[in-house]
């Protein structure tokens, strides 16, 4: 039986490291080019605002438009406009029309997990 993108968020929402084990590439570190940690590097240069990972955290627990994600993070809709570019231009979310409105989504299963575990990271320092 095939998963749906909703089935993954459902998971990795649910426990942020299940993308481990079986699913986890083993990439030997002698066969990566360094082009991969500048854009990784960039990637996480993306996520430098706090609104933005906010932002991104909320397209990881499924579809929003601006207006919405607006609501959500107390930003402008001028913000979250330029939030969404950045985010867009960075290939970490999607977008689609219906109904004249554009929804934004984070549709990687990598992405999900990456912001998944860096804001559980940061909830679970403060509980201890």
């Amino acid at each position: 039986m095939k998963s749906t993108l909703g089935d993954v968020r459902h998971i990795l929402l649910q426990n942020p490291l299940s993308l481990g084990g079986k699913h986890r590439r083993i990439v030997d570190d002698s066969l990566l080019d360094p082009a991969v940690f500048d854009a990784a590097a960039a990637t996480f240069g993306v996520l430098d605002t706090p609104a933005r990972t906010q932002v991104l955290w909320l397209l990881a627990r499924g579809e929003r438009d601006v207006r919405r994600l607006a609501e959500r993070t107390g930003e402008s809709l001028l913000a979250v406009s330029q939030h969404l570019t950045e985010l867009h231009r960075a290939g970490l979310i999607t977008a689609h029309g219906r109904g004249g409105r554009r929804f934004y989504v984070v549709d990687d299963p990598h992405v999900v997990n990456l912001i998944c575990q860096a804001v559980d990271h940061h909830t679970g320092s403060r509980l201890r």
